[in-house]
């Protein structure tokens, strides 16, 4: 990519996606002020910038599509509350980001900068549960509502990493996020060795803060995406297989050795259902898809027939409610993206470049499998990474096809 210094409005608008995205998680009372805040730079932004060439791509097409088909389903449902509006909003607002993102060059550094530090912040109050849960018990008092700070304390006395947020599965997420960027650095980035010691280290504790949160899922994820990590940057395809033994001793040594890793198991073993209740949910959300396939039962309906409101796997609850319709149009979004930034990452040989789309692919990847077992397109922040993480790839895309990426393609033997 070119060397070029991100502008001044680039800065400007990767900032206000940064405080937004840290004032959802850290502030969740007063989300829907920073909905607003973001929505309104983002429309002064395209407003300010006249000469704003809007980019009409597949995905811009297929985002606007998913979009329209979201406020069509809300048209399904007998009685449409707050959480309808709120979710359709959020799609508006990830869209008009994705719109900004195309239209602005050079941000992906920037962005995925403010992420990591942002990202490191929750760390740091997840480090302060295990240093003081007292003085951490004082901050979150300060900054959480009354409802999620007892969440929040009920995570605590039980022993399980939630850090400043109210919720394992938060921290968990960005643990992720800086674990993965950290693997990145140390595997792919020319360094001093000494350098190379403190990703590795750095690593070490990351994935064992990821055992803490008690998160199954995001412990399964890590063995696929790490192994993808690996696949990806290994110039010999075979020898994944030596990293991947490594990884996975790991990965059963702290199972098996730690506190957490045992309450796991014991947790997964001794449980009628492992699943932890999910698949009652699927059977609930399937059978109400097949009375409704083709449009849907309405978005963001599924909180009628499940009472946590989610169904826990998005793509069963988007086929239930936007019909076989609004599923083609968000897988269709999710392969074309997931291929298109694999290519990309197969053809170049920078090493910086390719960098940002591993970590394109990392937040995709994240949002992809998080969806199998959770609730990603329903909850604000994972939604926003993944837009991030495709708007990253789309943009070095454009860049290669305008010739402002030279002599990186490499022929395939």
């Amino acid at each position: 990519m070119t060397n070029k210094n991100p502008t001044f409005l680039t800065i400007i608008y990767c900032l206000a996606i940064a405080i937004y995205l840290f004032g959802i998680i850290f502030f969740p009372h007063l989300d829907i002020l920073f909905m607003g805040s973001i929505f309104i730079v983002s429309i002064f932004l395209i407003v300010f910038r006249q000469k704003l060439t809007l980019r009409i791509n597949s995905n811009l097409i297929m985002l606007s599509l998913f979009v329209m088909i979201s406020c069509f389903g809300l048209l399904l449902n007998s009685n449409i509350a707050y959480e309808h509006w709120k979710y359709v909003c959020t799609l508006i607002i990830v869209m008009l980001m994705f719109i900004n993102l195309e239209s602005l060059t050079d941000w992906p550094e920037v962005l995925i900068d403010y992420v990591i530090k942002i990202s490191s912040i929750f760390i740091m109050g997840g480090i302060l549960q295990i240093v003081s849960v007292p003085l951490l018990n004082s901050i979150n008092a300060r900054h959480l509502s009354q409802q999620h700070y007892s969440d929040a304390l009920d995570y605590i006395y039980n022993d399980v990493l939630v850090g400043f947020t109210q919720n394992p599965a938060i921290i968990g997420f960005f643990i992720c996020l800086v674990l993965y960027y950290t693997f990145i650095k140390f595997y792919n980035t020319s360094t001093k060795m000494i350098n190379k010691y403190f990703y590795l280290i750095a690593f070490l504790f990351l994935y064992y803060l990821l055992f803490l949160t008690a998160k199954r899922g995001f412990l399964a994820f890590s063995i696929v995406i790490i192994s993808y990590l690996i696949f990806r940057i290994s110039k010999r395809k075979y020898l994944i297989i030596f990293p991947f033994i490594i990884f996975a001793g790991l990965f059963t040594l702290f199972l098996v050795k730690s506190q957490i890793g045992q309450d796991i198991l014991l947790r997964s073993m001794n449980a009628e259902d492992i699943t932890t209740g999910r698949l009652q949910f699927y059977e609930i959300v399937w059978n109400s898809f097949k009375e409704s396939p083709i449009i849907g039962q309405g978005t963001y309906s599924t909180k009628e027939i499940i009472p946590i409101n989610n169904a826990h796997n998005i793509y069963l609850q988007v086929l239930r409610e936007q019909g076989i319709i609004g599923f083609s149009v968000f897988i269709l979004t999710i392969i074309y993206n997931f291929v298109k930034t694999d290519r990309l990452i197969a053809n170049l040989n920078q090493k910086k470049i390719i960098n940002f789309l591993l970590m394109s692919q990392v937040m995709q990847l994240l949002f992809i499998l998080w969806g199998f077992t959770g609730n990603p397109l329903y909850d604000n922040y994972p939604l926003v990474i993944y837009i991030i993480g495709i708007a990253i790839s789309s943009q070095i895309a454009r860049k290669i096809k305008a010739n402002e990426i030279s002599e990186t393609v490499m022929s395939h033997n």
